[in-house]
Protein backbone atom coordinates (compact mmCIF):
# COMPACT_ATOMS: atom_id res chain seq x y z
CA UNK A 1 0.00 0.00 0.00
CA UNK A 2 1.13 3.83 -0.82
CA UNK A 3 0.30 6.07 2.28
CA UNK A 4 0.56 9.59 2.62
CA UNK A 5 0.08 11.05 5.74
CA UNK A 6 0.40 15.13 6.51
CA UNK A 7 2.54 15.40 3.82
CA UNK A 8 3.71 19.30 3.49
CA UNK A 9 6.27 20.33 1.29
CA UNK A 10 7.45 23.24 -0.75
CA UNK A 11 10.42 25.69 -2.36
CA UNK A 12 13.03 27.29 -0.09
CA UNK A 13 10.27 29.44 2.29
CA UNK A 14 7.45 28.66 0.25
CA UNK A 15 5.27 26.32 1.14
CA UNK A 16 3.01 24.42 -1.52
CA UNK A 17 1.78 20.93 0.47
CA UNK A 18 -0.64 21.56 3.46
CA UNK A 19 -0.99 18.32 4.91
CA UNK A 20 -1.70 15.53 1.70
CA UNK A 21 -3.70 12.64 3.21
CA UNK A 22 -3.73 9.92 0.36
CA UNK A 23 -4.02 5.72 0.48
CA UNK A 24 -3.80 3.85 -2.42
CA UNK A 25 -4.74 0.18 -2.25
CA UNK A 26 -2.55 -2.50 -3.54
CA UNK A 27 -3.26 -3.29 -7.95
CA UNK A 28 -5.60 -0.30 -7.96
CA UNK A 29 -4.71 2.98 -9.31
CA UNK A 30 -5.48 6.77 -7.73
CA UNK A 31 -5.54 9.84 -9.36
CA UNK A 32 -5.12 13.49 -8.13
CA UNK A 33 -7.28 16.02 -10.36
CA UNK A 34 -6.39 19.17 -10.48
CA UNK A 35 -5.62 22.74 -12.13
CA UNK A 36 -2.14 24.04 -12.77
CA UNK A 37 -0.63 25.13 -9.61
CA UNK A 38 -2.43 23.17 -7.16
CA UNK A 39 0.78 21.35 -5.98
CA UNK A 40 0.12 18.15 -7.94
CA UNK A 41 3.62 18.16 -9.26
CA UNK A 42 4.92 19.31 -5.87
CA UNK A 43 2.88 16.12 -4.48
CA UNK A 44 5.15 13.80 -6.74
CA UNK A 45 8.41 15.33 -6.17
CA UNK A 46 7.71 15.40 -2.21
CA UNK A 47 6.74 11.76 -3.03
CA UNK A 48 9.88 10.48 -4.75
CA UNK A 49 12.16 12.39 -2.37
CA UNK A 50 13.27 15.25 -4.51
CA UNK A 51 11.83 17.61 -2.26
CA UNK A 52 12.55 18.16 1.51
CA UNK A 53 9.25 16.89 2.98
CA UNK A 54 8.69 19.37 6.35
CA UNK A 55 6.45 17.25 8.16
CA UNK A 56 4.17 14.26 7.14
CA UNK A 57 5.30 10.58 5.88
CA UNK A 58 5.71 8.40 2.85
CA UNK A 59 5.28 4.92 3.59
CA UNK A 60 4.92 2.32 0.85
CA UNK A 61 4.08 -1.78 2.07
CA UNK A 62 4.72 -0.62 5.43
CA UNK A 63 8.33 1.39 4.96
CA UNK A 64 9.01 4.70 5.60
CA UNK A 65 10.74 6.08 2.89
CA UNK A 66 10.24 9.89 4.01
CA UNK A 67 13.81 10.76 5.04
CA UNK A 68 15.45 8.07 2.25
CA UNK A 69 16.63 9.70 -1.32
CA UNK A 70 14.72 9.33 -4.56
CA UNK A 71 17.21 6.16 -5.24
CA UNK A 72 16.13 4.08 -2.23
CA UNK A 73 12.93 4.99 -2.93
CA UNK A 74 12.87 2.99 -6.41
CA UNK A 75 14.58 0.29 -4.97
CA UNK A 76 12.06 -0.03 -2.49
CA UNK A 77 9.57 -0.18 -5.87
CA UNK A 78 8.97 3.38 -6.66
CA UNK A 79 8.60 3.94 -10.23
CA UNK A 80 8.48 7.82 -11.25
CA UNK A 81 7.86 9.64 -14.67
CA UNK A 82 7.48 13.09 -14.10
CA UNK A 83 5.70 16.16 -16.22
CA UNK A 84 8.15 16.93 -19.53
CA UNK A 85 8.68 13.19 -20.28
CA UNK A 86 11.99 13.22 -18.08
CA UNK A 87 14.15 11.19 -21.53
CA UNK A 88 17.80 12.19 -22.29
CA UNK A 89 17.72 13.87 -25.65
CA UNK A 90 20.98 12.78 -27.10
CA UNK A 91 20.79 9.15 -26.14
CA UNK A 92 19.32 6.20 -28.76
CA UNK A 93 16.51 4.28 -27.04
CA UNK A 94 17.95 1.19 -26.59
CA UNK A 95 20.59 2.91 -24.71
CA UNK A 96 18.01 4.68 -22.49
CA UNK A 97 16.35 1.32 -21.99
CA UNK A 98 19.74 -0.11 -20.96
CA UNK A 99 20.70 2.81 -18.88
CA UNK A 100 17.31 2.41 -16.72
CA UNK A 101 18.21 -1.43 -16.21
CA UNK A 102 21.38 -0.84 -14.82
CA UNK A 103 20.70 1.82 -12.66
CA UNK A 104 18.15 -0.30 -10.64
CA UNK A 105 21.16 -3.08 -10.60
CA UNK A 106 19.03 -5.28 -13.88
CA UNK A 107 21.35 -6.81 -16.65
CA UNK A 108 20.74 -4.80 -19.93
CA UNK A 109 21.47 -7.58 -22.27
CA UNK A 110 18.07 -8.46 -22.91
CA UNK A 111 15.16 -5.59 -23.56
CA UNK A 112 12.79 -8.46 -24.92
CA UNK A 113 10.34 -7.85 -21.67
CA UNK A 114 9.81 -4.05 -21.89
CA UNK A 115 9.86 -4.46 -25.62
CA UNK A 116 7.16 -6.94 -25.40
CA UNK A 117 5.24 -4.23 -23.86
CA UNK A 118 5.68 -1.63 -26.07
CA UNK A 119 6.81 -3.07 -29.57
CA UNK A 120 5.72 0.63 -31.02
CA UNK A 121 9.44 1.00 -29.82
CA UNK A 122 10.87 -1.58 -31.63
CA UNK A 123 11.62 0.75 -34.70
CA UNK A 124 12.72 3.91 -32.86
CA UNK A 125 15.55 1.58 -31.15
CA UNK A 126 18.21 3.81 -32.85
CA UNK A 127 16.80 6.96 -32.82
CA UNK A 128 17.75 9.76 -29.65
CA UNK A 129 15.32 11.21 -27.77
CA UNK A 130 15.39 14.60 -29.85
CA UNK A 131 14.36 13.06 -33.24
CA UNK A 132 10.99 11.51 -31.18
CA UNK A 133 7.59 13.21 -30.96
CA UNK A 134 5.91 14.11 -27.82
CA UNK A 135 3.84 10.76 -27.67
CA UNK A 136 6.94 8.64 -28.49
CA UNK A 137 9.16 10.26 -25.53
CA UNK A 138 6.27 9.52 -22.81
CA UNK A 139 6.36 6.15 -24.25
CA UNK A 140 9.82 5.81 -23.95
CA UNK A 141 9.87 7.09 -20.30
CA UNK A 142 7.14 5.13 -19.29
CA UNK A 143 9.08 2.02 -20.67
CA UNK A 144 12.45 3.29 -18.93
CA UNK A 145 10.28 3.46 -15.58
CA UNK A 146 8.40 0.41 -16.56
CA UNK A 147 12.13 -1.58 -17.60
CA UNK A 148 12.87 -1.46 -13.31
CA UNK A 149 9.89 -3.41 -12.58
CA UNK A 150 8.16 -1.01 -9.72
CA UNK A 151 5.42 -2.28 -7.83
CA UNK A 152 4.04 0.99 -7.60
CA UNK A 153 3.80 3.89 -9.98
CA UNK A 154 4.08 7.69 -10.06
CA UNK A 155 2.70 9.73 -13.02
CA UNK A 156 2.68 13.45 -13.46
CA UNK A 157 0.74 14.82 -16.17
CA UNK A 158 0.96 11.56 -18.22
CA UNK A 159 -0.98 12.77 -20.77
CA UNK A 160 -0.16 16.42 -21.26
CA UNK A 161 0.17 17.68 -24.90
CA UNK A 162 -0.21 14.47 -26.37
CA UNK A 163 -2.47 13.40 -29.66
CA UNK A 164 -5.34 11.19 -28.92
CA UNK A 165 -3.97 7.97 -30.43
CA UNK A 166 -1.06 8.03 -27.95
CA UNK A 167 -3.08 8.78 -25.15
CA UNK A 168 -5.27 5.83 -25.51
CA UNK A 169 -2.24 3.64 -25.93
CA UNK A 170 -1.05 5.36 -22.76
CA UNK A 171 -4.66 4.30 -21.28
CA UNK A 172 -4.69 0.49 -22.44
CA UNK A 173 -0.67 -0.15 -21.02
CA UNK A 174 -1.80 1.34 -17.93
CA UNK A 175 -5.26 -0.92 -17.57
CA UNK A 176 -3.08 -4.02 -18.26
CA UNK A 177 -0.28 -3.05 -15.72
CA UNK A 178 -3.25 -2.58 -13.15
CA UNK A 179 -5.18 -5.51 -13.81
CA UNK A 180 -2.49 -7.96 -14.88
CA UNK A 181 0.64 -7.36 -12.90
CA UNK A 182 -1.22 -5.85 -10.18
CA UNK A 183 0.93 -2.35 -10.37
CA UNK A 184 -0.23 0.24 -7.94
CA UNK A 185 -0.47 3.39 -10.03
CA UNK A 186 -1.10 7.22 -8.22
CA UNK A 187 -1.04 9.70 -11.38
CA UNK A 188 -1.64 13.54 -11.17
CA UNK A 189 -4.07 14.81 -14.23
CA UNK A 190 -6.21 17.29 -15.63
CA UNK A 191 -7.69 14.63 -17.86
CA UNK A 192 -11.00 13.56 -16.09
CA UNK A 193 -11.89 10.95 -19.02
CA UNK A 194 -8.33 9.51 -18.77
CA UNK A 195 -8.60 9.53 -15.27
CA UNK A 196 -12.02 7.94 -15.17
CA UNK A 197 -11.10 4.97 -17.39
CA UNK A 198 -8.42 4.07 -15.83
CA UNK A 199 -8.81 4.71 -11.79
CA UNK A 200 -11.01 3.53 -9.21
CA UNK A 201 -10.24 6.23 -7.13
CA UNK A 202 -10.46 10.40 -7.55
CA UNK A 203 -8.75 13.01 -5.34
CA UNK A 204 -9.25 16.75 -6.12
CA UNK A 205 -6.44 18.84 -5.06
CA UNK A 206 -6.92 22.38 -4.46
CA UNK A 207 -4.35 24.88 -2.96
CA UNK A 208 -2.29 21.93 -2.01
CA UNK A 209 -4.49 19.69 0.09
CA UNK A 210 -7.33 17.69 -0.67
CA UNK A 211 -10.29 18.93 -1.45
CA UNK A 212 -12.71 15.54 -2.25
CA UNK A 213 -11.97 11.93 -2.70
CA UNK A 214 -14.76 9.45 -3.74
CA UNK A 215 -14.73 6.32 -5.79
CA UNK A 216 -14.40 6.73 -9.27
CA UNK A 217 -18.18 5.93 -9.99
CA UNK A 218 -19.30 8.95 -7.59
CA UNK A 219 -17.18 11.16 -9.71
CA UNK A 220 -18.67 10.08 -13.53
CA UNK A 221 -22.27 11.08 -11.68
CA UNK A 222 -20.98 14.40 -10.20
CA UNK A 223 -19.38 15.78 -13.02
CA UNK A 224 -20.54 19.11 -12.81
CA UNK A 225 -19.47 19.46 -9.40
CA UNK A 226 -15.99 18.13 -10.52
CA UNK A 227 -15.82 20.58 -13.06
CA UNK A 228 -16.65 23.21 -10.33
CA UNK A 229 -13.85 22.09 -8.10
CA UNK A 230 -11.32 22.23 -10.48
CA UNK A 231 -12.13 25.43 -11.32
CA UNK A 232 -11.73 26.88 -8.02
CA UNK A 233 -15.90 27.83 -7.75
CA UNK A 234 -16.84 25.10 -4.94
Amino acid sequence: MLRVTGLCAGYASVPVLAGVDIDVRPGTAMAVLGANGMGKTTLMRAMMGFLTVTAGQVMLDGRDLTAEPPQERARAGLGYVPQGRGIFLRMTVRDQLRYAMIAKGRPAGNLSDVLDRFPVLMPLLDRTGDALSGGERQLVALACCLSTRPGTLLLDEPTEGLQPSFVDQILELLIKLKQQDSVTILLAEQNLEFAAALCDQVSIMRKGSIAATAPVAAIREASTDVDLLLAGEL
